[in-house]
């Protein structure tokens, strides 16, 4: 791990001491550390907020109301097309199916061991 931070810094270094006399190609960056982001945990929540109010509703662009099950299904689905599909946008959208699976597990843990029926 702390040998791709030196060389990601040592690249750097390397381009602006030296006056940008080469240009950097991709491969200095490839299999580099890679970056985490919330995305994963935000479809958790979503679809955690999707099977707890099914009803509600979430306006699309300020206007367009729809209900939440609908909007949420809508998404993963949407997220699992662009997977399988393979766009090279640079996006993780099986991260974002694995949070949202996580956030099903979680609600289904949640209905499963509450201790009242409210």
């Amino acid at each position: 791990m702390y040998k791709d931070i030196l060389d990601g810094v040592y690249s750097g270094v390397r381009v602006v001491s030296g006056g940008m006399e080469r240009v950097v190609s991709n491969s200095d960056y490839l299999n580099q550390i890679n970056t985490i982001g919330a995305s994963g945990i935000c479809f958790g929540l979503l679809l955690a907020f999707g099977m707890m109010f099914p009803n509600n509703y979430i306006y699309l662009y300020f206007f367009v109301p729809i209900k939440c099950k609908y909007f949420v299904i809508g998404y993963v689905l949407l997220e699992l097309f662009n997977g399988v599909l393979g766009t090279a946008d640079g996006v993780a959208h099986f991260a974002h199916l694995g949070g949202a699976l996580a956030g099903l597990f979680l609600v289904l843990y949640w209905r499963k061991k509450r201790p009242y029926n409210g």
